[in-house]
């Protein structure tokens, strides 16, 4: 499947309720549903989701981390990002899930940073759907910039396993992100002045940005 080609496709950021499974209780399955059809009841194109769990490999080390270095290309393509928020405890932790704590992860952060630089800057095709429905969701551009200060659940658990630190997997995606707006820095007009933006924030607190020692 070409999946530049592909019209409407929705990208859903979510944070897993689960160390080992997202959605160990069928909480977010049913809210995908729920959103979606919300989503093309307002007109909005959604044909096709592009959805971490099912399309990054989950087994393989190898073909996930080559599956995470294409992320800023994967959400280029898609046309609208829906931030699923319906609130859960999490199977492991015992948190309690929420619409607030997404940016808190630093997988949801880096998805939403993804989608925001590849729009340059623009929300008009960015939702959240929590347990009250649907809703646009304009988060300010420069929150996505901290992914490095995120949580991840490598890092809750202490590094147990032999992998690497997810802040030391994700840096390829970072520099694609940062190129990229060095790119549209040389573009006209507020374009231009959205990238330096965030360039300045990039470099004033460099270190929320690109990982330090992990």
């Amino acid at each position: 499947m070409d999946f530049c080609r592909l019209d409407g496709v929705v990208f859903i950021s979510h944070q897993w309720a689960g160390y080992s499974h997202p959605d160990p209780h069928g909480t977010k399955y049913e809210a995908i549903g729920k959103a979606v059809h919300e989503l093309q009841s307002r007109g909005v194109r959604a044909n096709w989701i592009w959805l971490d769990y099912c399309c990054i490999p989950q087994e393989n080390n190898v073909q996930q981390q080559s599956a995470i270095n294409s992320m800023f290309a994967y959400t280029s393509f898609c046309t609208t990002f829906l931030s699923l928020a319906p609130t859960c405890t999490h199977v492991d932790s015992g948190e309690e899930l929420t619409p607030e704590t997404r940016h808190q992860r630093l997988w949801c952060l880096l998805e939403l940073l993804c989608f925001t630089v590849s729009r340059a800057g623009r929300h008009d095709e960015t939702y959240l759907y929590t347990d009250d429905g649907l809703e646009e969701d304009e988060p300010p551009s420069e929150q996505a910039l901290g992914v490095m200060n995120g949580t991840s659940t490598c890092c809750q658990l202490c590094h147990a396993s032999s992998n690497p630190c997810d802040k030391q997997r994700v840096v390829s995606v970072m520099l694609g992100i940062y190129w990229r707006l060095l790119v549209l820095k040389q573009k006209d007009g507020g374009t231009s002045a959205w990238a330096m933006g965030m360039l300045e924030q990039v470099d004033a607190n460099e270190e929320s940005f690109f990982p330090g020692r992990v």
